[in-house]
């Protein structure tokens, strides 16, 4: 009870609108409360689901942005970079088309799109641009994947198609688009090459972006695991040596390098080989791998660069070419090429050592698997990075694509064995020694 006499008159008026007002009599105020009126409020109604066409409808609109936008970055890069070379030359009477011909024929180069060129055929890839641009097509891919919620592996095919096969036609369409008098690229070839590119790294930026890289192992057969293991910790231990052979060489010839970079007058001239030869740098890796593992490679028909020795004719004026050895390999390089193959071998051949449960056959058997799948692998790298580079001689450019693999795989397969059998072998000794205690 309140005494309202000493703070409002008694005919004070008192408005509450969650509050009742009762027994208002000489002055003195009841306040009784009561609950809050209850207020209904409607539960959300849940969200329509979306149809499986309005699903796969949205995934092919975002595929074909994320196709358009990838295509047209890399050609714009590739668009800028011609501009620039040639405006800053000032012998140069190209204008803008012809730089974004230019342009356009290199993206498609990129995807190793041959080009039919009077007398012969371009086809070999720069491998860092080709990386380059399918970074591009992996982001976007992996945009996708990511707004369209892939929650399974089967999920990822539709996304990978809805981003390669627009992007393959774009190719197809420049392809016919950019035909000049003595460059013609092959629309039809053009689509098959961007498709299986563009779908590569798709298939990777996808499952990437939904983050299923563990589900997608998992659906490869558990007896694989293994062996795939294997190989690419071989594969690993062949990178690593021949990128070192590549740097190597090159520092050993870096004077003949920078005279044939001076001998294109001018900035434009020097920076266009500067970039070129960068861009081959991959390749020549992918070369230096041939080398080290025995078959080597070509810098044009009836020519060959092998470790055994070397029998060259003229060669282009690229200053890449500088680094390739003339002879037989000095001993050093003989000792690095066998540790590199012989490294390679242990190295899957501990990986199935520490990794496998099976008997010693079914470890034997993971060795020869370990060795056939480098092999397939090193045969598809080897043969798309090499390839024709020109008309004339140039029509074979790199290593044997059969004979890298073959060798490879034999190799790979042989050290791995014998270091499964030395592993087995040892294991047992140290078992029987410590049962003999």
């Amino acid at each position: 009870m309140y005494d309202l006499r000493r703070v409002t008159p008694a005919s004070a008026v008192l408005s509450c609108h969650d509050r009742g007002v009762t027994d208002i009599a000489e002055g003195k105020l009841r306040v009784a409360t009561r609950p809050a009126r209850a207020i209904a409020v409607a539960a959300p109604r849940p969200a329509k689901a979306p149809t499986r066409a309005e699903a796969a409808g949205s995934v092919w609109v975002r595929g074909a942005f994320a196709a358009a936008w990838s295509a047209a970055l890399g050609l714009g890069l590739l668009l800028v970079v011609s501009l620039i070379l040639l405006t800053t030359d000032s012998r140069a009477t190209a204008s803008a088309g012809d730089a974004a011909r230019l342009a356009t024929q290199l993206w498609l180069v990129a995807h190793r799109s041959p080009l039919q060129v009077p007398g012969g055929m371009l086809s070999m890839p720069p491998l860092a641009l080709t990386f380059a641009l399918g970074l591009m097509v992996a982001r976007a891919s992996s945009i996708v994947a990511r707004a369209s919620r892939c929650a399974d592996v089967r999920a990822l095919g539709p996304v990978v198609i809805a981003v390669a096969l627009p992007y393959a036609v774009i190719a197809a369409v420049l392809a016919g688009v950019v035909r000049s008098g003595t460059l013609r690229p092959s629309p039809g070839a053009a689509f098959v090459c961007a498709a299986l590119v563009s779908g590569l790294f798709a298939s990777l930026g996808a499952t990437r972006g939904a983050g299923l890289g563990r589900e997608v192992w998992q659906s490869v057969p558990a007896r694989l695991h293994v062996p795939l293991q294997a190989a690419g910790t071989a594969a690993i231990v062949l990178l690593a040596a021949a990128s070192l052979l590549t740097v190597g060489s090159i520092l050993a010839h870096l004077h003949r390098f920078t005279s044939v970079v001076n001998g294109y007058a001018g900035a434009p001239g020097e920076v266009s080989m500067l970039l070129l030869s960068l861009a081959l740098v991959p390749n020549a890796v992918i070369f230096g791998i041939g080398y080290l593992t025995g078959p080597g490679f070509a810098v044009g028909t009836n020519t060959s660069v092998a470790i055994g020795g070397s029998h060259l004719a003229a060669v282009p004026a690229l200053p890449l070419l500088t680094a390739v050895p003339v002879g037989r390999a000095p001993w050093p390089v003989l000792v690095w090429c066998g540790l590199a193959v012989v490294g390679a071998g242990i190295a899957a051949g501990r990986r199935i050592s520490r990794s496998s449960t099976a008997d010693l056959r079914g470890r034997l058997q993971n060795a020869v698997v370990a060795g056939a799948a480098l092999g397939i692998v090193a045969a598809v790298v080897t043969g798309f990075a090499g390839g024709p580079a020109g008309p004339g001689r140039l029509r074979a450019f790199g290593p044997s694509p059969w004979q890298v693999g073959l060798a490879i795989a034999a190799e790979t397969a042989v050290v791995a064995a014998v270091v499964v059998l030395v592993t087995a072998w040892t294991g047992r000794h140290s078992r029987t020694a410590s049962a003999l205690e």
